[in-house]
């Protein structure tokens, strides 16, 4: 799921994060600032695929680090969309 995370409840409203299915940038431009890239298992800090690993999901938990016994952050059903589960574990919002 590709898209803007909006302000708001308008779709006119002012884009604080887009997603491009791998990078959350801030802003609305394609080539903003990268906060997090996730690799499908890895949230990353930045656009490096090389970065420290700050969280990652093996489908039903976010657990923190690298490590698949990593304590467990969240716990999600699969309909929270990646980019807001990025958000949330960063501390972002």
């Amino acid at each position: 799921m590709s898209g803007k995370i909006r302000n708001g409840s308008s779709s006119m409203g002012t884009v604080l994060f887009n997603w491009d299915r791998k990078n959350l940038r801030q802003g609305s431009s394609s080539m903003g600032t990268v906060v997090v890239n996730f690799d499908g298992k890895n949230i990353r800090s930045g656009s490096s695929s090389m970065g420290t690993t700050l969280y990652n999901i093996d489908g039903k938990n976010i657990r923190q680090g690298s490590s698949s016994m990593g304590s467990v952050i969240f716990n999600i059903d699969g309909s929270i969309p990646l980019p807001l589960c990025a958000l949330i574990a960063t501390g972002i919002i």
